[in-house]
């Protein structure tokens, strides 16, 4: 597999939690996995999830986390992306739209 240049990772509370987001409702797929650390691909899109350990945070975690970053994630059914998320009443922040 190649390794995209910059592969972000990033914290969560609860890696399970987490998976159920990305892998079985956004379609990720798993690449590599151990304990409380994951490695996710979608469609050339590549992000790695851990979850909190307190040697690497420099301050306290609030909610919502990643404030101040966007993702662009492409996909070649983001109107299905979009079906899954309404579906579980996952709260967009914005609407899609074709730019």
């Amino acid at each position: 597999m190649k390794f995209n240049s910059l592969l972000p990772e990033m914290v969560v509370l609860d890696i399970k939690e987490s998976l159920k987001f990305y892998v079985d409702l956004l379609g990720f797929k798993i690449e590599y996995s151990r304990d409380k650390f994951v490695f996710l691909s979608f469609q050339g899109s590549q992000i790695m999830l851990s979850e909190n350990q307190d040697w690497w945070t420099q301050t306290k975690l609030e909610r919502p986390f990643g404030r101040g970053i966007n993702f662009e994630i492409k996909s070649n059914n983001v109107e299905l992306m979009v079906k899954k998320l309404n579906e579980k009443n996952y709260p967009l922040f914005k609407e899609i739209e074709e730019n």
